[in-house]
């Protein structure tokens, strides 16, 4: 009897303190990789505007054709004011 209770008492406490231990820094490591995710991502966001640069034009050329046509009826209200 005294060899089983043994075993399972550094297990129950084995669980417990790694179950205290690893649920604080658990929270504290998602949290700090989260952290550092978003930092490592910056680095790289300089990378993405080169991309950005390359979509703006193409939302401009949208736009464009847009404020021509936005310009007519500007003209037209003051026309008819």
């Amino acid at each position: 009897m005294a060899q089983p209770a043994p075993p399972v008492s550094p297990k129950a406490e084995a669980e417990q303190t790694a179950g205290s231990t690893a649920e604080t820094p658990h929270p504290e490591a998602p949290v700090t990789a989260k952290a550092e995710a978003p930092r490592a991502d910056r680095p790289e966001h300089p990378a993405a505007p080169s991309s950005a640069p390359e979509k703006a034009p193409v939302s401009a050329q949208p736009q464009q054709p847009d404020t021509p046509v936005e310009e007519p009826p500007g003209k037209l209200s003051p026309g008819e004011v």
